[in-house]
């Protein structure tokens, strides 16, 4: 779970990069909240935006053990994985002019078999992308062309953990019964 982040990035980089190549565009595309430079319009920007758990269990698999009924398990790493399907609210902002019809035309794609099929081969769904809402800001007291969409990203999150297991255990068949039992007869 520690590289979910940098796992999405790197691979709704590069199906967006792919799908710009596709249509003879070349923006750059780059990610909000990275206290980088901001390159000269026009680009994209992709936003991370709030994750909500799918469901209210965790899936769990079972735990190999080095050895079962004597005989030593050549696959057991002592591993267990957990998994739960989440769905995070992303945003794909276009800045400058040129950008708002890249804008639409991604917009567009993200939606046709391909590129589903393409997100899907990485583990990764977009369920739902909304309408593409033209925004305005001031720069340097310059007005700047912008907009964006948001989308929703669906994919399985899963942790490994190594809950460990009791290697011994000794057993001492010692019964303990009370001697005074008054609840019996009386």
């Amino acid at each position: 779970m520690i590289n979910e982040r940098q796992y999405l990035k790197d691979n709704l980089y590069d199906v967006f990069a792919a799908i710009l190549e596709e249509e003879g565009c070349a923006l750059q595309i780059i990610f909000e909240d990275q206290n980088g430079t901001r390159p000269p319009a026009p680009f994209l920007s992709i936003k991370f935006g709030p994750t909500v758990g799918q469901g209210a269990t965790m899936n769990f698999t079972r735990v190999k053990l080095p050895v079962t009924d004597g005989v030593a398990d050549t696959d057991a790493d002592g591993v267990q994985t957990a998994s739960q399907p989440f769905r995070r609210t992303m945003t794909c902002y276009g800045f400058g002019e040129a950008a708002q019809d890249v804008l639409e035309t991604l917009r567009a794609q993200l939606q046709i078999d391909k590129w589903v099929d393409e997100l899907k081969r990485r583990h990764l769904v977009i369920p739902q992308v909304m309408e593409a809402i033209p925004t305005y800001s001031e720069i340097d007291v310059v007005r700047e062309t912008a907009g964006g969409f948001d989308f929703d990203l669906t994919y399985i999150r899963v942790i490994e953990t190594v809950p460990g297991w009791i290697e011994d255990v000794e057993l001492t068949p010692e019964y303990v019964l009370a001697e005074n039992n008054s609840s019996v007869g009386g």
